[in-house]
């Protein structure tokens, strides 16, 4: 991000057009109002020019420009997004998702990131202590079999708040991961997540332990931004998460590493105690805590298995 903030400190304001430099693929620079530009060259010629307009953000698509890049005027066809002078706040989060993307965008590709952006810069919805303890597990499992064991799901996140599951393997295979700060084995859980008639489902229980020299949420983060930077769909995802949270709270919220490793377990759902019997019709949203404890676990080499077969 440094990188590219020092890429744009150099680019002056045209008095008219766009002042571009080139990094790599990707085009950065500023517009004759000062805002900033990202983009690219137009892949497809032959589609309609497109421009779009928001609050905080500008998006053409394969529109002609008499542009100054790296220093000589040229005219060409470019698809851009540009970041308003009333989205300044929103600056470190652009530069850091556009930075990012390693891999040639196409137009169509640049018109989804768009709209990503702008769903993204409008949603002013705040998570509770709650919510962020939940994430900070879900986080800190990914990044836990991604270094310990080289598994990644992050592909697999749910795409927004609210999915019945955490992680969606395949239309059968689900993952679901509960945090407890208890200092027992209990977790909370909805009838339907242990749906195992319908789905094959894994449980992935995390116990907590608040630490003033734990590793807190933004730590976490700011290391899932390293480990998962080449996936910019999950990268939305966070950011979608934790935009309207205080950095101070996200620092408060701090637990014990070694505690956290020491105590995740792995559970096959169809073992997790729950209510059996047949619900009546009419009843729904049965919610009940079911404790883990004597539970006999899954090893990783068992979880790298079970999502090898993800079709099975």
């Amino acid at each position: 991000m440094e990188k590219i903030k020092e890429l744009l400190s150099g680019v002056a304001v045209p008095r008219s057009g766009f002042c571009l430099k080139k990094e790599k693929q990707f085009y950065w620079g500023k517009d004759s109002e000062g805002d900033i530009v990202y983009g690219i060259e137009s892949r497809n010629k032959e589609l309609l020019p497109m421009l779009q307009s928001t609050k905080y953000l500008r998006l053409y698509l394969n529109t002609v420009f008499d542009v100054v890049c790296n220093g000589d005027m040229q005219k060409n066809n470019f698809s851009l997004v540009v970041l308003k002078k009333d989205g300044v706040k929103f600056l470190d989060i652009f530069i850091r998702l556009t930075a990012s993307i390693d891999s040639t965008l196409t137009d169509q590709e640049l018109l989804d990131y768009f709209l990503s952006l702008k769903n993204l810069f409008s949603n002013d919805s705040k998570k509770s202590i709650k919510e962020l303890q939940g994430l900070y597990g879900e986080l800190y499992f990914m990044v836990y079999l991604k270094e310990k064991c080289n598994i990644d799901i992050a592909k697999y996140y749910q795409s927004e708040d609210k999915r019945k599951f955490d992680f969606s393997i395949s239309d059968s295979k689900k993952i679901e991961i509960k945090t407890t700060v208890l200092p027992v084995r209990i977790h909370h859980f909805r009838l339907g997540q242990l749906n195992t008639f319908r789905y094959d489902i894994i449980v992935a229980s995390i116990m907590l332990q608040e630490d003033d020299q734990g590793m807190s949420l933004i730590d976490l983060i700011d290391r899932v931004r390293i480990v998962f930077s080449n996936n910019l769909k999950f990268m939305i995802h966070i950011e979608n998460m934790i935009k309207n949270i205080e950095k101070d709270v996200l620092e408060l919220i701090r637990y014990s590493k070694k505690y956290v490793e020491d105590n995740i377990k792995i559970f096959n759902a169809v073992d997790v105690p729950r209510i059996r019997e047949k619900t009546m019709d009419g009843i729904f949203n049965v919610e009940f805590d079911s404790d883990l404890s004597s539970l006999q676990c899954l090893e990783a080499s068992g979880l790298t298995d079970w999502l090898c077969n993800r079709n099975k």
